[in-house]
């Protein structure tokens, strides 16, 4: 487990890798001081030279000193309106610096670095040893999978890969406080709304039939309990599609399932979630995200984190855990062995006092 994060420094046209198993999750929180003291806290991480493949990876951040460019992306607190006040403050915190986004995650990371996105893909396809050649071998290997009978039938050879995903599709539950996917869709002439449980990627790897498949059990909505993250507006009779997100969840796609929407376009809008709106004619009513709640939530992220943060909190939990359970078997006369070696320490970098109060008013100067 973890919150994976790369840190990419560029400069004189090299690059080094560096990587906390921690970092991600408040990685917007560790480049809010400016470039001065996030170089320092990107250059005190762990070089690697392997990548961790792209699903896998939380957040990262790019540092070109050549062309003053930062590239990240990171959770931000799972909440767009708090993603969008970090960016308004980077924007003011590195002054001279070009912010941006990578909408594909590390996938934009690694192909600024001339690297083939498609190398860091998570596989798409499990090998099939030799002694599992049929479904039943398969099934008594693996109980707790299972193949479609239909696909696969029982006596059947199978291959010697099988193709894994894509995740299904289901309609998002409104009483869910986090936020889903609005998909919209422009059908002779009509459209519908629905809100999804899932991310612009897996509706693209899904493809258009199973897409339609899973539409035609759906219920249209005509207002979103919650502000989306993303969206994905599908115009079936121009088979023309366009895709906005506030998240890092493109993952390459739509352009690497294109054989799955034959004849289709696809437009990538970033963020601009008013692309789909103005194609909706008014078919849903879609809450905006509360930016004063956004800015309140990210200042008093920024104050905690100079604490210690929650990365630093999620392993005293655990090695405290351990503690107990140690003291508890050894109470019974047993020994307890634990390998507590992926808890390595990760923590925010020491700000001198002019730097943390130079964020905090940058954050209030920006705020609306």
């Amino acid at each position: 487990m973890g919150s994976r994060a790369h840190y990419v420094i560029i400069e004189d046209g090299r690059h080094r890798n560096l990587y906390s198993q921690w970092g991600a999750h408040e990685i917007d929180l560790d480049l809010l001081p400016g470039p001065g003291s996030a170089l320092r806290f990107a250059r005190a991480q762990h070089p690697v030279e392997a990548w961790t493949d792209a699903e896998m990876c939380d957040g990262a951040a790019l540092f070109d000193l050549d062309t003053r460019t930062l590239l990240w992306f990171g959770h931000c607190d799972g909440d767009p309106a708090v993603r969008t006040a970090a960016l308004m403050a980077l924007r003011r915190t590195w002054p001279g610096w070009t912010v941006e986004w990578a909408y594909n995650g590390l996938m934009d990371v690694v192909a600024r670095l001339g690297t083939d996105p498609a190398a860091i893909r998570a596989p798409r396809a499990m090998p099939v040893a030799d002694d599992l050649r049929t479904p039943e071998d398969f099934h008594a290997a693996f109980p707790q999978m299972r193949l479609s009978p239909e696909a696969y039938p029982p006596g059947s050879l199978l291959p010697r890969e099988l193709p894994l995903g894509p995740i299904g599709l289901g309609e998002a539950d409104p009483d869910e406080p986090w936020g889903s996917v609005l998909l919209t869709v422009r059908q002779e002439g009509r459209v519908s709304a629905y809100d999804v449980d899932g991310t612009p990627a897996i509706i693209a790897e899904n493809g258009a039939e199973r897409v339609f498949e899973y539409l035609a059990s759906w219920t249209p909505r005509t207002r979103l309990p919650r502000p989306p993250v993303a969206g994905v507006h599908l115009d079936a009779d121009a088979r023309r599609a366009g895709v906005w997100t506030s998240y890092p969840d493109l993952l390459g796609e739509p352009a690497m399932s294109a054989a799955l929407w034959p004849s289709w376009r696809w437009d990538l809008w970033q963020d601009r979630s008013g692309e789909q709106l103005d194609r909706c004619d008014g078919a849903v009513e879609v809450p905006a995200p509360d930016l004063c709640a956004g800015f309140d939530r990210l200042s008093e992220r920024f104050t905690k984190h100079q604490d210690g943060g929650s990365a630093v909190e999620g392993i005293s939990m655990l090695l405290s855990v351990v503690g107990g359970l140690r003291a508890a078997a050894e109470e019974q006369g047993a020994r307890l062995r634990a390998d507590t070696g992926a808890a390595m320490l990760h923590r925010p970098i020491d700000l001198e006092e002019h730097e943390r109060k130079a964020t905090e008013t940058a954050i209030e100067e920006v705020r609306p």
